[in-house]
């Protein structure tokens, strides 16, 4: 678990984190050390506010999309037939 707010890296956004880190320790020129760990633990600090929720007993399969086959330039990539609501609408 994160030691700043106790919170287990499986529940913090990556997208989020991402975020927060590239703003916090990517848009200013950190030249001190002191400075560079002070933004990174404020980033860390912020970063592990963001949670994600906790969803036991998940049931629904994770799918992704197929890696397209580098002979079939620019082809549409088919949706899985799971995540289509109504087969009639496409």
């Amino acid at each position: 678990k994160s030691e700043i707010n106790k919170v287990a890296p499986r529940r913090m956004s990556f997208k989020s984190t991402w975020t927060t880190f590239q703003t916090f320790l990517l848009r200013y020129l950190h030249s001190e050390p002191e400075n560079w760990r002070h933004a990174s633990a404020t980033a860390m600090f912020y970063a592990t506010k963001d949670r994600l929720p906790n969803r036991p007993g998940r049931t629904a399969k994770r799918e992704a999309y197929l890696k397209r086959p580098k002979n079939s330039k620019f082809k549409k990539r088919n949706i899985p037939t799971s995540k289509i609501i109504d087969p009639d609408l496409k």
